[in-house]
């Protein structure tokens, strides 16, 4: 009897064993002892032959060899101080160095942060950050305050390069001309 159907993580294997009481065994990959490890989809069939030349056949299907789960770190060992939470992705569980079971890990200082995770087929995946530096937000990069007059226009454009920018009027260039009084 060599079980259930049954699937598998791709870092697991199963150990089919037809059992004792046979004086031969022949698996259909031409294998001929009473056990194999199996870590591929597909079927095993075993026929197990007695002295007297009886014979005892079963199968097993291995119906999936599931992928492990894939931690999605950004490696990079520099965090911004306004987004200091590593998110570890949607699975079914978490397990992080200190215990804490949540899908976001807020990192507080410098150092080694690593998550298990486990999917809904229960297999298991990990990643590590080595957070070395943790950066100041950039601020006072715009101009001061100003007044513009009626049917004036004003070009507002940061103090400092920065490789990407998003206004509140959606616009994602360094500058913007405006053209009415509000707050940008």
């Amino acid at each position: 009897n060599l079980g259930n159907d049954t699937s598998l993580c791709a870092d697991k294997s199963i150990t089919l064993n037809a059992g004792p009481g046979f004086t031969s065994y022949l698996w259909n990959d031409g294998t001929i002892n009473s056990q194999i490890v199996a870590n591929t989809t597909g079927s095993f069939i075993v026929t197990g032959t007695t002295l007297q030349s009886c014979k005892s056949i079963d199968t097993i299907n291995i119906l999936n060899v599931y992928a492990l789960p894939v931690v999605g770190f950004n490696h990079s060992p520099e965090l911004c101080s306004n987004n200091k939470l590593l998110d570890a992705g949607s699975f079914s569980e978490y397990l992080w160095q200190d215990g804490s079971a949540a899908r976001t890990f807020y990192v507080a200082s410098p150092g080694i942060y690593y998550v298990t995770v486990k999917d809904n087929h229960g297999c298991i995946g990990s990643d590590t950050a080595n957070i070395t530096t943790i950066l100041a937000s950039p601020k006072n990069f715009l101009p001061a305050d100003t007044s513009i007059c009626s049917f004036e226009k004003i070009t507002l454009q940061t103090a400092q390069n920065f490789s990407s920018y998003l206004w509140n009027t959606n616009n994602k260039t360094s500058s913007i001309v405006i053209a009415q009084p509000g707050l940008y």
